[in-house]
């Protein structure tokens, strides 16, 4: 019985310190998934930066003009108009504040004029 115990820890002990072996060819396909996989993320972080204003950056620059005070309703509506990434990079092509404010202001009148029509 006491035999029987040592032969099975020292069985468990010679599967656990085992180590795989890889052909050079899955070697190689590891390596060139890593290599893709890193290509990828690189592109992604690009993209992301060249995409333009945040919307921090947008809404600072709304508010810098001195036209949009912090707290009234073309604030609160450019608050939730420049959350889509789509709406910033439109603001950002506009080259002055002026454009940008007329852009924004634009875009609200229009939804509060779609809003009242549904009321």
């Amino acid at each position: 019985m006491f035999l029987s115990r040592s032969s099975e820890k020292s069985k468990a002990k010679q599967v656990k310190g085992k180590w795989k072996r890889f052909g050079a060819g899955e070697v190689f396909e590891s390596v060139d998934n890593l290599a893709y996989a890193s290509r990828e993320i690189a592109s992604v972080i690009r993209t992301r930066d060249e995409v333009g204003m945040t919307l921090h950056k947008c809404i600072d620059d709304l508010l810098s003009t001195g036209i949009v005070a912090a707290g009234d309703e073309l604030h609160l509506f450019a608050l939730w108009f420049l959350r889509k990434s789509s709406n910033r990079i439109a603001y950002s092509a506009a080259k002055t504040q002026e454009l940008r404010f007329k852009w924004i202001a634009y875009y609200f009148d229009c939804d509060k004029i779609l809003g009242s029509e549904s009321r």
